[in-house]
């Protein structure tokens, strides 16, 4: 009998493993959470008046958004409040559809008052460069 559906062996690609135990040993885990493959959705919200003045705008505004994820998310402790989105790029974001997909995530973020930090894969060697980049957000 055929199988549809298997398990994946890791829900991070082997680069995102590697970045989670950096970010891991970065940030106080007394303090933060950090959370993986977190739906654009949990963290953006839309305005939700717009669902009453214009529907049709609300769906495509909710749309634009679905099947989006954020890598990681860095949240408080205590309150789960998000304190910064981070976003690994690797090769694949030079393409033209990724590119696109990166400036709505961009602004989406800045509307939304949330502090998206992009690490460029090749800079993951760089951990002093990680560091301050996480921090200042």
């Amino acid at each position: 009998m055929s199988k549809t559906y298997w398990k994946a062996k890791s829900i991070l690609t082997e680069n995102e493993r590697i970045f989670y135990k950096m970010l891991t040993s970065i940030l106080s885990l007394d303090d933060h959470i950090i959370l993986c493959k977190v739906r654009m959705e949990d963290v953006i919200h839309v305005d939700f008046n717009l669902k009453n003045k214009d529907f049709a705008e609300y769906q495509r505004a909710r749309g634009k958004m679905k099947n989006r994820h954020f890598d990681f998310v860095i949240c408080d402790i205590n309150t789960q409040e998000v304190q910064r989105v981070i976003e690994l790029d690797g090769w694949t974001h030079q393409k033209e559809e990724e590119k696109k997909a990166d400036a709505f995530k961009d602004e989406a973020c800045r509307e939304a008052e949330i502090k998206l930090v992009r690490i460029d894969y090749n800079d993951m060697n760089f951990r002093e460069k990680v560091i301050e980049k996480i921090l200042k957000g």
